[in-house]
């Protein structure tokens, strides 16, 4: 069984005091990882990895995260080794979610940021737009 957080107050507490975590302390740099936060990766290819969010947006269950394996900020930023590489991220992410719907999306500026990794959120689609509003309203 995959341990995720039920909401999101864990991660804000957890940065209450931080604006944005960089690269110094950055969870997708790490290089040793616990136990339990390698239940959460899905998949590995040569440049990125997909793995379920810890900390995911309210009551989301499926809520993916994919960043480059490369402590980057920007999607301007990818290689083109990375950008090559990001097509078995989508194959992956469309026989994850099979036939139901799903969208993506990342925030290129810092602001409602927490991490300055860049990042893609993959959501299941079953999340009325006035909710998905409200989570990142929220978060």
């Amino acid at each position: 069984m995959i341990i995720m957080q039920q909401n999101r107050e864990i991660w804000d507490k957890k940065i209450q005091k931080i604006w944005l975590i960089w690269k110094e302390n950055c969870p997708f740099c790490k290089k040793n990882i616990d136990k339990e936060e390698k239940k959460l990766i899905l998949k590995e290819t040569d440049f990125w990895e997909i793995r379920y969010n810890k900390y995911p947006y309210s009551w989301i269950k499926d809520h993916l995260l994919a960043f480059p394996k490369r402590h980057i900020e920007f999607t301007k930023d990818l290689n083109e080794k990375e950008l090559v590489d990001f097509k078995n991220v989508s194959t992956f992410i469309n026989n994850y979610f099979k036939e139901k719907e799903y969208f993506s999306f990342v925030r290129e500026s810092f602001t409602g940021r927490s991490i300055a990794h860049l990042h893609y959120h993959y959501l299941p689609w079953n999340i009325h737009s006035s909710d998905f509003e409200k989570i990142l309203n929220k978060n």
